[in-house]
């Protein structure tokens, strides 16, 4: 079940790959993956678990909510803040 619930007036908002964005839009629901130091990532969840997972399932981390896991996930060491500008987005 999202997190948060889709503001569809300002979704234009939100389309595009800020920080602020990729928040919301995981806590609505939308997985991503991402390249970080030429890895895959991926930020995926089920319906009570929220994931930050390497492709290939050697790094995973489960957290009970969006905020938690943007707040407590971890690679090499930092926080997806930390690392935000040196990610960069699969389409």
């Amino acid at each position: 079940m999202p997190d948060f619930k889709v503001d569809w007036n300002n979704y234009d908002k939100y389309d595009n790959f800020e920080y602020e964005s990729i928040v919301k839009r995981v806590g609505w629901g939308e997985e991503f993956f991402f390249y970080y130091n030429g890895e895959m990532y991926w930020l995926a969840q089920t319906e009570d678990v929220r994931h930050l997972s390497k492709d290939d399932c050697t790094h995973s981390q489960e957290f009970k909510t969006t905020a938690e896991l943007f707040e407590k996930a971890r690679i090499d060491g930092k926080s997806l803040l930390e690392i935000w500008d040196e990610i960069k987005w699969e389409m």
